[in-house]
């Protein structure tokens, strides 16, 4: 009976192990545990250089690999569950490892030790964004709001803010870049396909691993007070 229970849960092992990392790496950050990421296990692999094609095989596969697992404990009756479930903690490592997710999942000195600064970090940039959100409903024209984007971005550290409207397009130089790359965040605003808010920080010329785009500042830049 209790083999006939736990052999299904091998067939869920990838939406399992991928849910409790999701909510032990927000967790850890203090973001609430809902909210959406893109460090999920098929996102990894699409950073890591496999084609849609090449993930979703490599999903079947993991799969059908614990599908086999869980027929194995079927038909043993959970003799061997132990062994078993060794066998499949061993994959996962040694897949973890082959696409070095491993470094992450077992540096848990690293993000323990971390972890009081960047939750303190995290929600004061929540508490920020919540003000903002709340300001936007009481401003009475766009280029208040604008000048509260501005105010937030300056304390969340960034150093370029760009925003492009329906008949507008400003951008603000809050720092100098003083020759390094901006890496971008460009945010989408809801019902309007081309509008939308960008966010630049400076980063090293000699930074790798990341997606740089260099700083072209528009005509009608402008440099708040």
């Amino acid at each position: 009976m209790a083999a006939a229970l736990i052999a299904p849960l091998f067939v869920l092992a990838l939406p399992i192990l991928d849910t409790s990392l999701a909510i032990l790496r927000r967790g850890l950050r203090g973001l609430p545990l809902f909210r959406a990421d893109r460090r999920h296990i098929h996102h990894r692999l699409l950073e890591s250089g496999l084609s849609r094609r090449g993930v979703v095989l490599s999903v079947y596969a993991f799969t059908a690999f614990f599908l086999g697992l869980g027929f194995v404990a079927f038909w043993c009756r959970g003799q061997y569950l132990p062994l078993i479930l060794g066998s499949g903690i061993l994959a996962v490592l040694l897949v973890a490892g082959r696409l070095n997710f491993s470094c992450e999942w077992f540096a848990v000195g690293r993000v323990l030790g971390n972890s009081m600064n960047l939750r303190a970090e995290i929600q004061y940039a929540l508490a920020q964004t919540r003000w903002l959100a709340m300001e936007g409903t009481r401003c009475q024209t766009i280029g208040d709001l604008c000048e509260d984007t501005v105010f937030i971005a300056r304390k969340l550290c960034y150093d370029w803010v760009h925003i492009r409207l329906e008949d507008d397009e400003r951008t603000w130089r809050i720092r100098p870049v003083n020759g390094n790359e901006l890496q971008l965040f460009r945010h989408k605003l809801p019902g309007h396909r081309d509008c939308f808010i960008e966010l630049g920080v400076s980063c090293p010329k000699e930074s790798s691993g990341m997606k740089l785009r260099e700083q072209k500042p528009g005509k009608n830049s402008a440099n708040p007070a």
